[in-house]
């Protein structure tokens, strides 16, 4: 559903959150971490955009990133 919604509408920081959830649990750091990128840009004064693009780093591996979010 969240694939959709960023379809229809890119600046939806709340989908592009989701979809990066989404994309982290399948194994996709890489795509979860841009959708997470995207949604700081979008709100930088959204907390869960900060535990989303967290939460994709650390699946990336890249742990000392991810803490300085």
């Amino acid at each position: 559903m969240c694939y959709v919604a960023v379809e229809l509408d890119p600046s939806d920081a709340t989908a592009l959150s989701k979809r990066s959830f989404s994309l982290v649990c399948l194994g996709d750091g890489e795509e979860a971490w841009s959708d997470a990128k995207a949604c700081i840009k979008l709100r930088p004064d959204w907390p869960e955009a900060y535990y989303r693009a967290g939460r994709a780093l650390s699946a990336l591996e890249k742990f000392d990133a991810a803490a300085k979010m």
